[in-house]
């Protein structure tokens, strides 16, 4: 029988790889088992949703018993998780404040505007977000995608009793740095991106009052600001300026 003819057969990528952006040092939730996890059917933890002007402080007493928190289409809140909770998820906020004072394992957020979050949390990841000031206590680096706008400083969130001991046993007792070393997942050139900044140190917050009663507005730290959308050299040299004022480490290349 004669012999098939040899042709060149193009090589094609794995599926897994071409659709994925590996970032050494950072350990990503698996994302078809978090939202699994948040679906109506299965999510058994603390939800707080469709609410508009109000502030919510939930302490270890009411957050016995629901490991997890979904917030969900907020608008003008401020939410004060002062417990240990298994994870965090946000889905559309807006004008909002949040401070989640121990997440033991991840925090997602999904489309924030006009906010500001301080998470103290093992892993922290951010999609869609715009103009919004992080501040970030993580033990590996913080991750954004599709988000513009950012600000991010050091974890200056509220103090409770018993919170040094919460964050011992998740590893956030040791300050790493790690909150200044965002990688953004939706720019792959060698330059900054232009897509997040370190918030100047002379408008981070001392302190947070848990107890706060009055509702948020437009973030305080963004008067006045320029837009953080320069590019190339200018923003990088910006950002390590930044970072040796806040005695941070400077940001992994992109």
């Amino acid at each position: 029988a004669p012999r098939p003819r040899f042709r060149f057969r193009r090589r094609v990528a794995p599926t897994s790889f071409a659709k994925r952006v590996v970032c050494e040092g950072v350990s990503l939730p698996d994302s078809s088992a978090e939202v699994n996890r948040f679906s109506k059917q299965n999510f058994a933890g603390r939800r707080i949703e469709d609410r508009t002007d109000v502030v919510i402080i939930l302490d270890a007493a009411e957050l016995q018993g629901a490991p997890d928190v979904l917030l969900q289409n907020l608008v003008g809140c401020r939410i004060c998780i002062l417990g240990k909770i298994g994870a965090l998820h946000a889905h559309q906020l807006s004008r909002c404040e949040v401070w989640a004072t121990c997440v033991a394992s991840s925090t997602l957020v999904y489309g924030c505007i006009d906010s500001v979050l301080g998470l103290a949390s093992k892993q922290v990841r951010i999609h869609d977000a715009n103009d919004c000031v992080l501040y970030l206590r993580v033990c590996s680096n913080p991750v954004i995608e599709t988000s513009q706008g950012l600000r991010v400083a050091a974890y200056v969130g509220p103090e409770r009793p018993g919170l040094s001991e919460d964050w011992r046993s998740i590893g956030l007792d040791t300050d790493s740095n790690l909150w200044s070393q965002v990688q953004d997942f939706g720019w792959h050139k060698r330059q900054a991106s232009p897509n997040w900044s370190l918030l100047p140190k002379d408008r981070w917050r001392e302190c947070v009052d848990p107890g706060e009663k009055s509702l948020p507005s437009y973030p305080n730290e963004l008067q006045g600001l320029r837009s953080v959308a320069g590019t190339g050299a200018a923003n990088e040299q910006d950002q390590q300026h930044q970072l040796r004022e806040a005695g941070a480490k400077e940001p992994l290349s992109q």
